[in-house]
C-alpha cells in the first residue's frame, strides 16, 4: 500500500500520532508506515512530545461512567462521553481489570470462541458465514471490527452441528451455560479416540499401502481405516512409502472447495486438513489452477 506524503505528514507530524495509530487509521501495517516515514524524511522532523489527554485526572464520576458503559458502548463513543482518547480508555480498562467487554455480557468475540473450543478463527468465521452460526459484526474503532457471538446461541447451534465439533480439543466448563449433553459427547469422542489410537497391526499396514497405491486420498483412507488423516500421513512416512499424492486425480468438487476456501482467506493448512491432502500438494494445485485461469482470461 502506498502512503502519500501529505496524508502521512498530517497524521504523523501535524496530529502527532504514533506509527501504530497511523497504521490503524490507514488500515495498513506499522512497518509500512515506518518505511514511508523514513523515505519522506519525516523521521528527521522533531515532533511534539505532548499527547492529548496526557495525565488527565480520572474522577470517580469518570470511572463510574466507564465501568457502567464498558461493553455497551464502543471506544469511540466512550471517547466522546469522557473527552479522552481511545488509547487512554483502553489503558484505564486494563488498570481497572474490567476484562473482556464481551465476556462480561456473556458474549464472545470470534477469536475468544475459537480459543475456547480449540478451533481456528477462520473455521468459526466459516460457520458464521456459511453454516448458520449467529454472529453480529461490531465496530469498535475505524479499523477494528469483530464478530460478537452469544454463548447461548452457540450452544444451540452446536447441538444441531455436533459433527463439526472437535470435542477432544474442548475442555469441560471452558464456556458458561454449558449443556449437560456436552459431557456425553466429549466422553463418546474420548472413547472413540482411544480406539483410534491403538497400535497398528500388520494387516492394517498392508491395507494402508494397498489403498494408497490405489490413488485414494488420505481422507478417504482415514475414513476406511477409522483413523485420522494425520495418523495415515504419519504412518506412510514411517513405512517409507514413496509419496505419490501429487498424482491422485482431483475431483471437480475438491477443486471448487479449494477455490472457495482460499477466496475466503482460509490458510492452506486448514484446506489440506479439509481435503485430506498434503499441504504442499494443495499449495501447488492452487498455483496451477490460478495459472490456468490466467491463461484462459488472456486468450
Amino acid at each position: 500500500m502506498r502512503i502519500e506524503l501529505q496524508i502521512l505528514k498530517k497524521l504523523y507530524i501535524d496530529e502527532n500520532k504514533k506509527q501504530r495509530e497511523v497504521a490503524e487509521e490507514l488500515g495498513t501495517y506499522q512497518t509500512t508506515v515506518a518505511y514511508y516515514i523514513k523515505k519522506y524524511g519525516l523521521n528527521e522532523i522533531k515532533r511534539s512530545s505532548k499527547h492529548k489527554n496526557n495525565n488527565k485526572y480520572w474522577s470517580e464520576q469518570d470511572i463510574e461512567t466507564l465501568t457502567s458503559m464498558y461493553g455497551i458502548c464502543s471506544y469511540a463513543k466512550l471517547s466522546q462521553m469522557l473527552g479522552r482518547t481511545e488509547k487512554s480508555i483502553q489503558t484505564k480498562v486494563v488498570r481497572l481489570e474490567l476484562g473482556s467487554a464481551t465476556i462480561a455480557n456473556e458474549y464472545l468475540t470470534l477469536n475468544e470462541l475459537a480459543n475456547a473450543i480449540g478451533r481456528r478463527p477462520n473455521t468459526v468465521k466459516r460457520w458464521i458465514n456459511e453454516l448458520g452460526l449467529e454472529g453480529k459484526l461490531k465496530v469498535l474503532t475505524k479499523v477494528r471490527k469483530f464478530y460478537q457471538i452469544s454463548v447461548k446461541d452457540f450452544w444451540k447451534w452446536a447441538k444441531d452441528n455436533k459433527d463439526l465439533m472437535v470435542w477432544d480439543k474442548y475442555e469441560i466448563n471452558n464456556l458458561p451455560n454449558e449443556p449437560k449433553w456436552v459431557v456425553e459427547e466429549k466422553r463418546k469422542k474420548t472413547d472413540k479416540s482411544k480406539n483410534v489410537r491403538t497400535r497398528w497391526n500388520e494387516n492394517e499396514e498392508v491395507r494402508l499401502v494397498f489403498l494408497y497405491k490405489q490413488s485414494k486420498s488420505l481422507k478417504e483412507i482415514a475414513k476406511e481405516l477409522n483413523r485420522s488423516w494425520k495418523a495415515i500421513d504419519g504412518k506412510l512416512v514411517a513405512l517409507g512409502v514413496k509419496r505419490n499424492q501429487g498424482q491422485v486425480k482431483w475431483r471437480e468438487e475438491e477443486t471448487k472447495i479449494l477455490f472457495d476456501m482460499r477466496s475466503k482467506g482460509i490458510c492452506y493448512r486448514e484446506i489440506a486438513e479439509e481435503l485430506g491432502r498434503e499441504l504442499t500438494v494443495v499449495q501447488k494445485k492452487h498455483k496451477v489452477l490460478l495459472l490456468e485461469q490466467q491463461k484462459t482470461l488472456t486468450y
